[in-house]
């Protein structure tokens, strides 16, 4: 049953990823590892720097994707993304140590974070078609970034 589980949800997440590339998002991390969790998808849509987290539903009675983000998952997805900012900022510091000017212009150009969710819900019972729900600014960080 997990595994049928995890192979949903990265079914869902490939699904939101081709989605965001045909509307110009740059991508820049898929699945990111923290040491406080996991970034679905990392993008970069100027002037924002996007965090989405991807839900999937398979049942038609259970809520729509949306709701099935509790504050606790809110708190812990903000605390990777300023963990995945942090690491980001190191290694383009590394890459560019005699560049400094290259670094914080990078740096400034996606310094706007936003968290958006992307909801699938399976329309089919064998979970080959989905319906593909986009929200950005779905939720705020209580962090200052």
């Amino acid at each position: 049953m997990y595994n049928h589980k995890k192979q949903l949800g990265a079914q869902a997440e490939e699904l939101v990823y081709q989605q965001l590339k045909s509307q110009d998002y740059l991508i820049e991390q898929r699945n990111w590892n923290g040491e406080i969790g996991e970034i679905d998808i990392i993008a970069v849509k100027e002037p924002f720097l996007v965090i989405v987290e991807v839900r999937s539903v398979s049942a038609s009675f259970l809520p729509h994707p949306f709701l099935n983000i509790p504050r606790k998952k809110q708190i812990q997805v903000s605390r990777c993304a300023l963990e995945y900012l942090k690491e980001r900022k190191k290694l383009l510091l590394e890459k560019n140590i005699n560049q400094p000017h290259l670094v914080l212009e990078q740096i400034n150009k996606s310094q706007h974070i936003r968290f958006d969710v992307a909801g699938v819900k399976w329309t089919d019972k064998n979970k080959q078609t989905a319906d593909i729900f986009y929200q950005e600014n779905a939720f705020y960080s209580q962090f200052a970034f």
